[in-house]
């Protein structure tokens, strides 16, 4: 998990020195929490997202209102840098994956600001595959590089699809904040599994093989964000 949280923490803009347990900052001091910025509109109200791009989400009411934590959200169309992993481990998929997206973003003529959350999808295999789950790794490509992004390279394994701006999507999103793992990644997509299914908006239809994990912040920073994303099968009305 070391491993896991030095790419994180590379990933949401800070550098840690990392000795024993503890993790400080190039100034010296602990993982510190994000002050509290103002929100506006592109930020979704979401705080993580006032200090880095994240693509553009409107949620859906009228769902899960007895639920803490849990709404429909539509995710508008957007491009997405991609690699999928052979690692059947979601952490080692993580690290398998991370640093040639990473390296995407900051090794080209092109220049592309980092942007936020990392989506880890997951796949639920047949029984005869080799893994449980399979794994790809998305990362956002900032607004102004829609219409404006290098073409990856075959050795990197990542890729952006052909048809790269993505149609608008729904999901079903819980969130919480606290240090993750894998175990805690799927107790929780469980937890989202049953309550959708148990719940009155029963009439929603979703992916039950798929899901993803997004991440805003290295999960030793106090009021992390972390999500798991269900996909639905069509928007609905959002007129409800």
């Amino acid at each position: 998990m070391l491993a896991v949280f030095i790419l994180l923490s590379v990933a949401f803009g800070t550098t840690f020195e990392v000795t024993a347990s503890r993790s400080r900052d190039p100034q010296g001091h602990y993982c510190l929490p994000l002050p509290q910025y103002n929100l506006t509109e592109r930020s979704n109200g979401i705080n993580q997202c006032v200090r880095k791009e994240c693509p553009q989400y409107v949620a859906i009411p009228g769902y899960f209102d007895n639920y803490e934590n849990v709404t429909v959200r539509q995710v508008e169309a957007g491009v997405y840098a991609y690699r999928t992993s052979d690692k059947c481990d979601m952490s080692d998929a993580l690290i398998d994956s991370y640093l040639p997206l990473h390296y995407y973003f900051y090794r080209q003529p092109v220049k592309m600001n980092r942007t936020i959350p990392i989506l880890l999808f997951s796949t639920k295999m047949p029984e005869d595959h080799a893994c449980n789950y399979t794994h790809q790794l998305n990362f956002y490509l900032p607004t102004a590089n829609h219409s404006n992004y290098p073409q990856p390279t075959s050795e990197s394994g990542v890729g952006v699809p052909n048809n790269a701006l993505a149609q608008p999507t729904c999901y079903v999103v819980y969130h919480w904040s606290g240090k993750v793992n894998s175990r805690t990644v799927y107790s929780k997509y469980e937890d989202l599994k049953n309550n959708i299914t148990n719940s009155a908006n029963n009439n929603l239809s979703f992916d039950e093989n798929r899901f993803a994990h997004a991440r805003y912040d290295p999960s030793c920073r106090p009021g992390n964000r972390n999500e798991i994303w269900i996909p639905l099968s069509n928007c609905p009305d959002t007129d409800q």
